[in-house]
């Protein structure tokens, strides 16, 4: 009954014009058939279970009007559609293509999540034909595994979603001018993303820079070890110690006498500390209920009193710097602290931890908050008086409910300038670096400044500031701090459709890209080759997705990748797009591939082509479908090849566009050329080696031209190499 397949799309392809999950639908199966007189019955039970977890179908606007879906295949797009909105994946509308028969539907679906989006519409179609196979054995519709999982995407989204930094920098990299790749390749490594292409890419993880020191990560990953290191460099740590047993924890209470705070030695996000301990058996019931939670080594230190900031470090520079406010309610007079709570709660501030349009995640009640009321000798039912502060906290972390205000023009210069020495010293790109002080304004020499923790992946994320009514895009800052000179274009991307011709082009465009210092590397049939040198040999290559290979490599300063139209037709152009495309073969011929076994136009291929081009499609010009394919396309997409006089008038006289034209048979080596390029217009004679290569010579100038070298010096390379 295999009448789908669901496979990820890196990049620009003939389905999507952005990267996507395209979800491939065979209707000539008998499966498809043999479902239809079941959809009505299929349909309403599905709605059924659905809305018993959450999940409410609406119409599919997808769907093109001239081309009516199956009942059971728009079903699929219904639910896939609706857990993406439920999650805040779905930002676009799945781009729905036909084959010329009708015979197959391809579902391209903008991806946010490359991991999660391919589960929920595995998943979709999975329990959609679980239900029709159901009922098609007069078995009773019951909910199945599939709908089990589509709940669990739901219900604990945290176990497959990006974290809310990644996915708030990743807003922000869609949204700008910078390249760069996502790397979801799998749930673990679903964080993972690379800003700059070749030689300029920046590897991360959340916030965790590669660039990092290993030893420094080392460090600030372990709060005894970043207490020890820092302490015999000078800075002020509070005393600590590790604990072996309760027993250990409570002598060593003692030594350093009351009140104390205990917390995992890797412990992140503030989940696994308990600050203010003031007893024996406070200290007791918080080892205990630490113990629960995760069984590493923990740690036992002196209490330090004042307010706790964290300061944001980026690239040793300092960044941002916030007062960390403990959760808590503010008393009416009127309203018990269970209903200050929720009304707390229900602020437009407090959102879900992964809904970036927060500030705040919402307040709890569980049994740290309700001993921390009993300390104030409050219980949840206790009505506190107007104007009264109730902590529900005793540390002052952003995940544990707790607020924040920005005091970055309240720090003092020499408190930047201190965190700034420990991010040098640390050698981490990017530092949350947590300290306690009772006014921040005060340089640390006056007024005493302990650092209390370092991190090495800090929560540094955008957010809606409620007092200035405004959204706050700290992303869009970070991006640019980490990577300032990084563009489009800095490490080029030239795609070359194959042909003989093209092959040829590639050949010599490498070589003058060696020779210039660009470090070029090249992927075609026989395998990757970077600076003149192979790396892999074919079977290595991911003929799927060849750029990313190139893109990945930190030695690359220019990537040309050849592919053939049937991978391009099937898997698109690949991680990056690209910068230039070279089409060297416009006959309009229909393939057959894997994906389109009822054949697909080289025409659509190569309008794919152009559109994924951010600089310019480099178009020989010898017969009326590259005259039509220029013709179609805006001047500034297009370079043309003219070497047939035919075409060549047509198009010039219809169109002001850059191009190269052949003004006379080549003759003793050499070739007059009209070179019309960024509106001026140069008539000269290109010497060349071989006269019979003279078409790939013509390739390899306008691709120098189009890649910013001036017309005087590429001419010589092309005349020099050629």
């Amino acid at each position: 009954m295999s009448f789908s397949s669901v496979r990820t799309l890196m990049g620009a392809s003939i389905f999507c014009p952005t990267p996507s999950i395209l979800a491939i639908f065979d209707l000539s199966t008998p499966a498809i058939r043999s479902f239809s007189h079941l959809d009505h019955l299929i349909e309403e039970a599905a709605k059924l279970q659905l809305k018993k977890i959450g999940i409410t179908l609406s119409d599919f606007s997808g769907v093109d009007e001239k081309a009516v879906l199956p009942s059971s295949i728009e079903l699929c797009c219904q639910i896939a559609v609706a857990v993406f909105k439920k999650l805040d994946l779905y930002t676009e509308h799945p781009v729905i293509t036909w084959d010329e028969k009708r015979e197959l539907v391809f579902i391209a679906f903008p991806e946010i999540n490359r991991i999660l989006s391919k589960s929920i519409i595995v998943n979709a179609i999975n329990y959609v034909v679980d239900l029709y196979t159901q009922q098609k054995h007069k078995n009773s519709i019951t909910p199945s595994e599939y709908a089990e999982a589509l709940n669990n995407f739901i219900s604990q989204p945290s176990q497959y979603c990006k974290t809310r930094v990644t996915n708030d920098i990743q807003r922000s990299l869609r949204q700008g001018s910078k390249p760069w790749i996502a790397l979801d390749f799998t749930a673990q490594t679903r964080n993972a993303y690379q800003i700059g292409f070749g030689k300029q890419n920046k590897y991360l993880f959340s916030t965790f820079l590669f660039d990092s020191s290993g030893l420094g990560v080392s460090v600030a990953s372990s709060k005894a070890k970043t207490q020890q290191y820092l302490s015999q460099l000078g800075f002020n740590t509070p005393e600590q110690s590790l604990i072996a047993n309760k027993t250990h924890a409570l002598k060593l209470a003692n030594h350093l006498g009351f009140p104390v705070v205990i917390k995992a030695d890797l412990g992140a996000g503030g989940t696994l500390v308990y600050s203010d301990l003031q007893s024996e058996e406070e200290l007791s019931d918080a080892l205990s209920a630490l113990e629960t939670k995760h069984n590493g080594q923990n740690i036992i230190e002196k209490f330090v009193p004042g307010n706790v900031y964290r300061i944001e470090v980026v690239n040793g520079d300092f960044f941002d710097c916030y007062e960390m406010i403990p959760a808590a309610v503010i008393g009416d007079g009127v309203h018990p602290i269970t209903k200050l709570v929720d009304i707390e709660n229900d602020k437009p501030a407090r959102k879900s931890k992964s809904d970036i349009s927060g500030m705040l995640i919402p307040l709890k009640l569980g049994p740290s908050e309700q001993k921390m009321l009993t300390k104030q000798d409050l219980t949840v039912n206790s009505i506190p008086e107007k104007g009264q502060l109730v902590k529900l906290s005793a540390n002052s972390n952003w995940s544990t409910g707790g607020s924040f205000k920005n005091v970055t023009s309240d720090i003092h210069t020499e408190n930047k300038r201190l965190v700034e020495r420990i991010s040098t010293t640390l050698k981490v790109e990017i530092l949350g670096i947590d300290v306690i002080t009772n006014d921040i304004s005060k340089p640390f020499h006056e007024e005493e400044l302990v650092v209390i923790e370092v991190n090495h992946a800090p929560e540094i994320h955008s957010y809606f500031d409620t007092e200035k009514n405004e959204f706050i895009d700290i992303s869009k800052r970070i991006v640019e701090k980490i990577a300032p000179n990084v563009r489009f274009g800095d490490v080029p991307i030239i795609t070359l459709k194959t042909s003989d011709i093209s092959q040829q082009a590639a050949k010599l465009l490498v070589s003058i890209l060696n020779k210039e210092g660009n470090c070029c590397g090249h992927i075609n049939s026989q395998g990757m080759f970077i600076n003149g040198q192979m790396w892999a040999n074919s079977k290595q290559i991911d003929h799927q997705n060849p750029n990313l290979q190139l893109l990945r490599n930190n030695t690359v300063g220019s990537a040309v990748v050849e592919q053939s139209p049937e991978q391009l037709a099937d898997y698109g152009v690949g991680s990056g797009a690209c910068d230039i495309a070279i089409i060297s073969d416009c006959n309009n011929t229909l393939i057959t591939t894997p994906v389109w076994k009822n054949g697909v136009s080289t025409s659509t291929i190569d309008q794919c082509l152009i559109d994924a081009a951010r600089s310019a499609t480099i178009i020989l010009v010898n017969n009326n479908s590259a005259l039509e394919l220029c013709l179609k396309n805006e001047p500034d997409k297009v370079f043309a090849i003219i070497d047939e006089t035919e075409f060549g008038d047509k198009l010039i006289k219809q169109k002001e566009l850059n191009y190269i034209k052949v003004l006379s048979s080549p003759q003793h080596n050499s070739v007059k050329l009209r070179v019309q390029f960024e509106q001026t217009q140069t008539e000269l004679t290109l010497s060349l080696t071989h006269t019979t290569q003279y078409i790939p010579s013509l390739i390899t100038l306008a691709t120098l031209l189009s890649k910013g070298i001036g017309l005087e010096k590429a001419v010589n390379l092309v005349a020099e190499n050629g």
